[in-house]
């Protein structure tokens, strides 16, 4: 009885553990896709929006280049090149900035989303083992119950068909009528 009661308990466990293993990997996986999904929206938005600055740029630059032509000053030349690399290289650190502090407030926000269900999966999960426990001892009572009345039963059957059979040392049968 005892050792049904362990085994019970085993597979209950390993049961359990392969569960949050699924569960794991399945939580994972969908976090891992949505963190994807959503660092290439943010990246997206991000490519339009400094896409659209650089052709506002492009455009001050033609405009500026237009009026240095003008003035056929090739100085001014070299230095709104200059400027205009140096523009460009602080929009795009500011770019990556940007996406990478996006990816990781995301990817904080799904980790702490992923804890709280495993969380909550867990909790399910053990009141649910220790509910089949109980199940599993109450029905392990009962049971040893029933053997103990059984057994009891037996026993005093075959005590009383002893003493009915065995004659008296006077002579008589102490036979019961019934």
């Amino acid at each position: 009885m005892q050792k049904r009661l362990i085994q019970a308990k085993e597979q209950i466990a390993t049961a359990h553990f392969a569960q949050m293993e699924q569960l794991r990997e399945t939580l994972t996986k969908e976090l891992l896709a949505e963190a994807e999904r959503s660092r290439a929206t943010q990246l997206e938005a991000l490519t339009n929006d400094l896409n659209a600055k650089h052709e506002a740029q492009l455009e001050r630059v033609k405009s500026d280049l237009v009026v240095m032509a003008k003035s056929s000053q090739s100085e001014q030349i070299e230095r709104l090149v200059v400027s205009h690399k140096e523009e460009e290289a602080r929009i795009r650190s500011d770019m990556e900035a940007l996406a990478s502090q996006a990816v990781e407030q995301k990817t904080m926000e799904l980790s702490s989303l992923h804890l709280r269900e495993l969380e909550t999966l867990r909790r399910e999960l053990q009141s649910s083992a220790s509910t089949e426990m109980h199940r599993l001892s109450a029905a392990a009572e009962e049971q040893r119950v029933a053997d103990v009345q059984k057994n009891h039963y037996r026993t005093e059957r075959n005590t009383r068909g002893r003493v009915e059979e065995t004659p008296s040392r006077y002579g008589r049968d102490k036979t019961k009528k019934r």
